[in-house]
């Protein structure tokens, strides 16, 4: 068991080292950020239109009640089907 803890810790030792002395790859010697402009060359120009958006008269629905006077099912009987009792009860 103490050596599984050892080996743990060892290994979390060594991904946190590894995370502090890597370099940033992000930022140059200056601390500015390198633009790539060419990565930004394909893009198609944004044309907008001048037209202005037409309006339509909204005129309000009215929804119709709904007939809830349904018909009540037959009631049954419950039978209660344990998995425990298995073929002893008989369905009717």
């Amino acid at each position: 068991m103490l050596k599984a803890i050892f080996l743990v810790l060892v290994c979390l030792f060594g991904a946190g080292a590894v995370f502090a002395l890597r370099p940033a790859e992000s930022e140059s010697a200056t601390g500015q950020a390198v633009v790539n402009s060419g990565s930004k060359a394909d893009r198609l120009p944004v044309g907008f239109s001048d037209d202005e958006p037409k309006k339509v008269a909204i005129e309000p629905v009215r929804i119709a009640p709904i007939d809830e006077s349904k018909p009540e099912p037959a009631k049954r009987k419950v039978t209660s089907w344990h998995w425990h009792a298995g073929k002893k009860i008989i369905r009717k």
